[in-house]
Formats: structure tokens, C-alpha cells, sequence
């Protein structure tokens, strides 16, 4: 089985949750004999440099954004077309689409994988409508549906092209009905490492690590 993860977060350098499961997903397939790649898209980035979250030896890494850049000419061109801002973000996503596209076949070239895990909508948009590709892909939705769909109706019909759309919290399969078809849709919460031995039950100290917003809720554990 050949599995590749693609992903737009800072994969390579970024500190957080959906990261690590980035790495711990490609680690868990390389350990039952997937053949992985991951995929980055991230400016300046090493591949090769050591990533914050570690992975192992067996997953093979590219980073076809490291040298991307958005094209003036696109920006340009939409404004000129487009008065309407909706019509203007449509034609800058499908052109610079096909622009992200093509780094991305260039990366995986040779690489023919029979499973792709998308980490958000929008490379989803991009593996469907730019590169077309009818391998089967699992979205990844790492963050609650309001801050990941609310006003982008153009992802919609790709994102329900998946075979499967993942989330992380029960209630968010409701939510992710009001937006598309949560038919395929399936709750599957982010996987927590058991650790050996117990916690001093003396302590009265707890310690939370996150940044400070409604969505880590911060209220709630106090």
C-alpha cells in the first residue's frame, strides 16, 4: 500500500497539534508497511532538516512549496476581471491552484499512491480540480467547521468528492452537515499516548498548552 499525506500547515516547522498527528499518522503506516510520503507546502522549509514533531527513517519527505510564490500576474488579472470579491477569490484559487498542482505532481513524481490523506479542504480543491487525481482521498478536518468552511462554497464540491471526511469532535458531524454532504463523514478524535506509571495525585499543579482563543477553551479547564 502507498499512502501519501498532504498538507498546507507548517508541517516541517510548526509546533502544533495537527502537525503531530501529521507525523504520527506517516509513522503509524510506515510501521505496517505502507509505503509513505508526505507532502509539505511550506516557504523556505527544509525537507531534510529535522522537523519540531520527529518522524522515522521510513517516511519519505518532499516539500514542493518551499519555493512558491503567489503570482502578481494572477492577483492582478482578478482584480481586473472581477469586481465581485467572491468571482475574484474563485478565479485566484483555481489558477493558483494549478500553479500549487503541478509542484505537487512534480514532487510525487514516480510516486503513485493508492490512499491520499488531505489535512485540509483546500488541498483537497487542489488534488481534485487542479490535478484531478481519482485516487481516494481522506480529508482531514483538524479544527471546528465554522472557522474551516464558513464562506468557502467553492470548496464544497470536492471536499465531498472524498471518500471519507474525518473530524474530530462528535457535534462536529452536525456541524459539517449544514455545510455539505456528511454522508461519508466519520468521527475519529486525535489519538493520546498512554503513558507508564501514574501522576502524583498530591499535586494540585495542572499544566495546559495551547494558545489562548474560544476554540482551546482555556474556560473550561479553569
Amino acid at each position: 500500500m502507498r499512502s501519501m499525506l498532504c498538507s498546507f500547515h507548517p508541517v516541517f516547522t510548526g509546533t502544533g497539534g495537527a502537525e503531530k498527528v501529521f507525523w504520527s499518522m506517516a509513522d503509524h503506516f510506515a510501521s505496517i508497511g505502507d509505503e509513505v510520503l508526505c507532502l509539505g507546502f511550506e516557504r523556505k522549509a527544509d525537507p531534510l532538516a529535522p522537523t519540531f514533531h520527529p518522524h522515522g527513517d521510513l517516511v519519505k519527505v518532499a516539500n514542493p512549496g518551499r519555493y512558491y510564490r503567489k503570482s502578481p500576474l494572477i492577483q492582478l488579472a482578478s482584480a481586473l476581471v472581477f469586481f465581485n470579491s467572491g468571482w475574484r477569490r474563485r478565479l485566484r484559487d483555481s489558477l493558483e491552484g494549478r500553479r500549487k498542482g503541478r509542484l505537487i505532481m512534480e514532487a510525487a513524481d514516480g510516486f503513485k499512491p493508492d490512499a491520499i490523506v488531505a489535512f485540509q479542504p483546500e488541498m483537497t480543491y487542489v488534488l481534485r480540480h487542479s490535478i484531478k487525481t481519482d485516487v481516494p482521498i481522506a480529508t482531514a478536518l483538524h479544527c471546528d467547521i465554522d472557522t474551516l468552511l464558513k464562506g468557502k462554497e467553492r470548496l464544497f464540491p470536492a471536499l465531498e468528492s472524498s471518500e471519507a471526511i474525518v473530524v474530530l469532535q462528535r457535534s462536529y458531524l452536525s456541524d459539517l452537515a449544514r455545510y455539505v454532504d456528511a454522508s461519508k463523514a466519520v468521527f475519529i478524535p486525535n489519538a493520546i499516548q498512554r503513558q507508564n506509571g501514574c501522576c502524583d495525585q498530591d499535586s494540585r499543579v495542572i499544566a495546559m498548552a495551547g494558545r489562548v482563543c474560544p476554540q482551546k477553551n482555556q474556560l473550561l479547564a479553569i
